[in-house]
Order: structure tokens, then C-alpha cells, then sequence
């Protein structure tokens, strides 16, 4: 007859629907009882027995001490009794859901966290630059169209695009900011609005 192989609730001498407070103190009672220190004037092979059983107890609580580990470990054990409730109340599955805490959470999403504020930076980076960092303002509501003329008497008219005179307007701005790079600025005499104009 082949031998039951011995779990590592059965080191510590627990039912694996013990809770973790019941696991801590059966750790700490199987290492008093099989420290290696307390077998120091015994035989060699006593001492053995005694360092091997050691070395049981700790990689029982190795495991069962830790909530992820004992969670994979039961699975791996009794995957038909995983919904087995312990003393404590837990089931495996909502071990999942506990050991998962909000540093870990965090740490897990930083690397999408910093790419979205990287390409949030470069979206505010290209939109200040493509405008030149001026304030634009929209075209007066004079139902000037997208060409002007400037009249001879210092004032700007709109016009027809392509007829003779005409310039494409680009933007409006303010009299105090200045118009992009690669317009030619027309400012009238009303001073109202300034129009920055396709060189």
C-alpha cells in the first residue's frame, strides 16, 4: 500500500479550512517543538530528524502564512473542495479580490498612468506650438467673409476670394498679440481686430 503523501496542512496539524490566526499559532507551536536547538546533545540522527522536520514546518508557513500562496497551493491540493469555507469566513475565490490592495493597484496601473499623461503633455505641447501660444479670436460677427481688401481709406472690406486685391485671411487676432509666423499683418484703423493674412 503506497503512503498518503503528507499536505502542509498536515505538518502544521490543521484542517485547510483553518483560519490564518489558527495557522500562525500551530506554526509557532511546531517550531518550538522541532527546533534544531532543542536537540543539541541528542544523537546525530535525531538532530536530523529534527532539522528536516524544521525545514517542513517552515516551508508549510512559507506557503500557508501567505494569503496568495496558500490560495494557489489550495487549488493545486483539493481543486474540488476550492469552495470550501474556512472558519474565518473566506472562500478562495474572495481571497483573490482581498489580496489585491490599492498600492498594488497602483503600482500595476503606473505605466499606463505615466503614458497617458506623457501623451496628454505632447497633445498640449503640439496644440500651443500649431497656435503659436496666442490667444485667437474668431472672425467678427460683420459677416466679413474668409477674404478681405484693405480700402484705400485705411479700413478692410471683405471680398470675393481670387478677385484682384483679395487676401485669404488666416486668423484674427487681438491688436496686442502678434499674428503666426509666415502671415503678414493687417491691422485697420477701427483697431478693433487685427488680420493675420496668407503672405
Amino acid at each position: 500500500m503506497q503512503p498518503v503523501a503528507r499536505t502542509l496542512y498536515d505538518v502544521l496539524g490543521v484542517t485547510p479550512t483553518a483560519d490564518a490566526e489558527e495557522l500562525r499559532r500551530a506554526y509557532l507551536s511546531r517550531a518550538r517543538e522541532s527546533h534544531p536547538d532543542r536537540y543539541i546533545d541528542a544523537p546525530p540522527a535525531d538532530r536530523g530528524d529534527a532539522e528536516r522536520r524544521m525545514r517542513d514546518v517552515n516551508e508549510a508557513w512559507r506557503v500557508l502564512g501567505n494569503p496568495r500562496r496558500r490560495r494557489r497551493y489550495d487549488l493545486e491540493l483539493m481543486p474540488a473542495e476550492r469552495f470550501v469555507t474556512r472558519t474565518d469566513g473566506t472562500m478562495p475565490q474572495e481571497i483573490v479580490f482581498a489580496e489585491v490592495d490599492g498600492t498594488a493597484r497602483l503600482i500595476r496601473g503606473l505605466p499606463w498612468m505615466i503614458v497617458v499623461v506623457v501623451l496628454f503633455a505632447i497633445f498640449v505641447f503640439t496644440a500651443y506650438a500649431a497656435t503659436g501660444g496666442g490667444k485667437t479670436t474668431p472672425l467678427p460677427s460683420n459677416n466679413l467673409s474668409r477674404c478681405v481688401r484693405a480700402d484705400g481709406d485705411g479700413s478692410v472690406s471683405s471680398a470675393a476670394c481670387g478677385s484682384p486685391g483679395a487676401r485669404l485671411v488666416i486668423q484674427t487676432v487681438d491688436p496686442t498679440q502678434q499674428c503666426p509666423p509666415g502671415t503678414e499683418r493687417l491691422a485697420p484703423l477701427s483697431g478693433a481686430t487685427v488680420y493675420c493674412l496668407e503672405v
